[in-house]
């Protein structure tokens, strides 16, 4: 899994798997007065049905060829939410609505490189530490401060005024090389170990491993700023990284959660958020993930109306996608061995989600900021005490709503401020009758905004108006969309979760489209940015209303 260095440094045993179903029992009486522990396991781009995915039915009741064991055991021993949207499917405007709990208009985040978090905006981060009295942290890459360049030096910067009590933070993927030199802590650690395989050294004329990895991105395609070049040069990687385990980024954030969690105070409850870069692209996996479990023998479904990706294409990006979870799974193992062995893992509560997902060549595309299922819906896993063991739970949920979960567990929820989602899901996951405090979630980006209405288990609306084309539609999506028009679609994703075009309902329910787009926000403009990291991507955002015709 990782290096036996790594292996050899730590002295956590990895358990296949660590049962919810005897560790999280109901708090009962003795322990009634004790707050749990929350492990928020928070990886990178991860799609609804490729994460704890037992028994998919989106792909004809097949599982899917993943090896989870961690994952899949959650999943049967927790609360599994089928039907968890973000509220705006790109990394920091998704994170920044979890952070303060407020949907993506409120937010003042539009875009990666836009703005950064306002740190005067109270998350729940903070109200868990300054009200409830929690050990904050978190490590990985929380986008928090993307627009500026990322956490800093050491990791620290807001991190205070965002409630973290402790934090080993980083930037992610090629953010951490932009710029081509080390300016955050796993660029820094990078830049402090040699290469120390000689062919390896000579090959990419390299000393230390930041400069391998810089090197290895501009082999996939990549520039010095960290912007992809070529549609899939990040996703059909057949060759292993030439870097070794102790540089995959996962891996280093692994450790890092490992530190905190033994460092931590032992007299108050903690939360940790452990914010994982994968499997974000690129797809980059290391010579001990490929060769794993058979990984180049399996074959994993073809995508949704692929539109002329080459097979070859989709086959290793989708392994490589699944190599990437697999590893992250072994990683949840590690947590909760660690847990246990501070016997604490009966009072911590775990959930799972991701800030967006993936169209994994749905479509004919990649990566996320677009309306699609495959890219606005997530995993969303719970167990821990008091939480029900193998729930199913198909109503619409959002990631908004776990900002008022985590305080209502802490039993803080009257603190949430004004404007903070005040719709917690904790009933969902214990109370025997599953009664939600809204039938109805929204999402949005740049220049589309949707909503998805539970009306009962065979009707779950999903409606997404986009001003002028939707990110990543085909030809047969707008089929019948004129010239100049906005484009708007409405599907029953309880008979139909990719959204064909097949089973579109625009036409066939005129009155609910149209009430669905009353409930979309009024026409606004988010100023430029000319201080962006990204210049590029500092320009102002327009949402002009949803102007669908024929209504």
């Amino acid at each position: 899994m990782t290096s036996d260095t790594m292996r050899a440094n730590r002295k956590v045993t990895m358990l296949l798997p660590l049962s919810f179903g005897c560790a999280y029992a109901s708090l009962g009486t003795s322990s009634a007065s004790v707050r749990p522990n929350m492990l928020f396991f928070f990886p990178d781009e991860l799609r609804y049905d490729w994460g704890g995915v037992v028994n998919n039915p989106y792909y004809n009741n097949v599982d899917l060829p993943l090896i989870t064991p961690h994952l899949d055991d959650l999943a049967r021993n927790g609360v599994r939410f089928t039907r968890a949207f973000v509220g705006a499917p790109v990394c920091a405007p998704s994170r920044a609505c979890l952070a303060s709990g407020r949907q993506y208009d409120e937010n003042t985040v539009p875009q990666n490189f836009h703005n950064d978090f306002d740190a005067n905006v109270t998350t729940f981060y903070k109200i868990l530490r300054d009200e409830a009295g929690y050990h904050t942290m978190v490590t990985g890459r929380d986008d928090l401060d993307k627009s500026s360049g990322g956490p800093g030096e050491n990791g620290s910067k807001h991190a205070n005024a965002l409630g973290f009590s402790d934090q080993i933070r980083c930037d992610g993927s090629t953010d951490v090389t932009r710029g081509g030199v080390p300016h955050e802590p796993f660029g820094n650690w990078l830049a402090s170990q040699s290469v120390d395989n000689a062919t390896i050294a000579r090959r990419y004329n390299s000393t230390n491993l930041f400069d391998l990895q810089l090197k290895r991105y501009a082999e996939l395609g990549h520039s010095r700023v960290g912007d992809e070049k070529g549609p899939f040069g990040s996703y059909a990687i057949p060759d292993p990284m030439p870097l070794p385990d102790k540089a995959y980024q996962d891996n280093w954030i692994g450790e890092q959660a490992l530190t905190l969690l033994q460092r931590r105070p032992r007299d108050r409850p903690f939360f940790i958020e452990v914010s994982h870069q994968a499997p974000h692209p690129p797809m980059d996996i290391t010579a001990s993930m490929m060769t794993r479990n058979a990984l180049r023998q399996r074959r994993f479904p073809t995508p949704t109306m692929n539109t002329g990706v080459p097979n070859a294409t989709v086959v290793i990006g989708r392994q490589n996608y699944a190599a990437k979870i697999e590893q992250l799974d072994y990683w949840l193992g590690q947590y909760k061995a660690l847990l246990k062995e501070q016997d604490v893992l009966d009072n911590t509560i775990i959930c799972v989600a991701s800030d967006h997902g993936e169209m994994l060549f749905d479509r004919g595309g990649t990566a996320k900021s677009k309306p699609w299922s495959s890219a606005s819906s997530v995993p969303l896993i719970c167990g821990g005490p008091a939480i029900e063991p193998n729930r199913v739970v198909d109503r619409a949920v959002s990631t908004v709503d776990l900002a008022p979960t985590f305080l209502d567990f802490a039993g803080v929820l009257s603190k949430a401020p004004a404007g903070m989602s005040q719709d917690s899901l904790m009933a969902l996951m214990t109370a025997e009758t599953q009664v939600p405090k809204r039938n109805i979630v929204r999402f949005g980006l740049n220049n589309f905004r949707g909503v998805v209405e539970y009306v009962n288990a065979t009707h779950v609306y999903k409606f997404f108006c986009c001003n002028g084309a939707c990110p990543g539609s085909t030809p047969a999506d707008r089929n019948g969309t004129l010239p100049g028009d906005d484009e708007y679609h409405l599907f029953n994703i309880a008979d139909d979760r990719f959204e064909l075009p097949a089973s579109e309902l625009c036409h066939v329910l005129p009155a609910r489209v149209a009430r669905y787009i009353g409930m979309l926000p009024p026409r606004h403009v988010t100023p430029a940015n000319p201080n962006s990291s990204i210049p590029s991507q500092g320009h102002g955002y327009m949402w002009n209303g949803c102007l669908a015709r024929g209504i």
